[in-house]
């Protein structure tokens, strides 16, 4: 698999389960994904595909222009990319959810003198806090990566009981050679498993 030629990632959202809650989830075919809407100059239209497993316990999203590069050959505007997702869940009554982490796996080339960053916003719209990761690179640097980029530390937030079906996801790509104008940089999700959102559910009474 060559992923140093391929600008295409894969964004898997796993419905999952508290590992101290039983039943570990709601039953199956009652959490479905009502829709996906994206927007923002990573993520044009027609550029994100979405799919649903079988179960409703899982979906996929393909990027084929979430990437950003700067140095010659580079065209203005290539710096930076960013893509806001909103995925609309059916929340079952009697249960609620917490974005757990998020697991960022991509590939960076980086001359000395250029910088790259990744930041992502997370929140469930009108229920929790909007929390805030980032994570840089310095050149030289040419490697795929995996980040644990939320839930290394910290309780999960939960959702209202049956509440919180807006999950908002907001990337932003950046890469910086302001320091050597010469210098070249790339920074793209990876081919498979660009990104994997792990969501945790307990039950709940109102």
């Amino acid at each position: 698999m060559c992923i140093r030629t391929i600008a295409i990632g894969w964004l898997v959202l796993l419905v999952g389960a508290a590992a101290q809650a039983k039943p570990k989830g709601p039953a199956t075919g009652t959490v479905r994904i009502e829709s996906i809407r994206y927007d923002g100059d990573g993520c044009p239209p027609g550029s994100v595909a979405a799919a649903l497993s079988d179960d409703g316990l899982a979906f996929t999203l393909s990027y084929s222009e979430m990437v950003a590069s700067a140095g010659p050959g580079s065209g203005a505007g290539e710096q930076s990319r960013r893509c806001q997702v909103q995925a609309t869940l059916t929340v079952p009554p009697g249960w609620s959810y917490a974005l757990a982490s998020v697991d960022f796996r991509g590939f960076a080339s980086l001359q000395p003198g250029v910088v790259a960053q990744q930041q992502s916003t997370y929140h469930i719209s009108g229920e929790s806090p909007e929390k805030s990761e980032a994570v840089s690179w310095s050149g030289a640097f040419e490697d795929n990566f995996q980040i644990r980029d939320l839930g290394a530390g910290g309780e999960p937030y939960f959702s209202r009981c049956g509440k919180g079906k807006h999950l908002q996801i907001t990337t932003r790509i950046d890469v910086d050679n302001r320091a050597d104008k010469k210098a070249t940089g790339l920074l793209a999700v990876d081919t498979l498993d660009g990104e994997i959102y792990h969501l945790v559910w307990q039950s709940c009474t109102r």
